[in-house]
């Protein structure tokens, strides 16, 4: 069975290398997307983003995690959305975290993210990034 990938790119951003490490591995593994990028905190995938010249450059999924150091996952959406149009049309933002707090699954919808995927990555939440 010859299955294509979801996406083409896909960002991590999470102040964890393991879990980057980890999470690249099952998207690849589960044909989510042949191409992940991990980032440690927010300026750096910001300065990516703003790197950006070309509309096939920009990522088709996010998963940022919210619980970062110096800019939280919050503050990287908020930055992200005032970055050009072109990104903030084609690159889907999911929040990939290990926060059970309801205030923060509220502020989360309120931002207009579809999806809060609890960690790990597990089969059920792969399937909430391919559907």
């Amino acid at each position: 069975m010859n299955q294509e990938f979801v996406y083409k790119k896909v960002i991590l951003v999470d102040d964890d290398d393991i879990n980057n490490f980890v999470n690249a591995r099952v998207l690849k593994d589960f044909k989510v997307s042949q191409e992940v990028m991990s980032f440690t905190n927010g300026p750096d995938c910001l300065h990516y983003l703003n790197e950006v010249t070309s509309a096939d450059s920009i990522p088709d999924l996010a998963l940022i995690d919210i619980n970062m150091p110096g800019m939280d996952g919050f503050e990287l959406v908020e930055k992200i959305k005032e970055l050009q149009k072109e990104i903030q049309q084609k690159m889907k933002i999911l929040m990939l975290t290990s926060s059970h707090d309801e205030r923060d699954m509220e502020k989360t919808k309120k931002m207009g993210i579809t999806e809060y995927i609890i960690k790990p990555l597990t089969d059920e939440n792969i399937n909430k990034l391919v559907s």
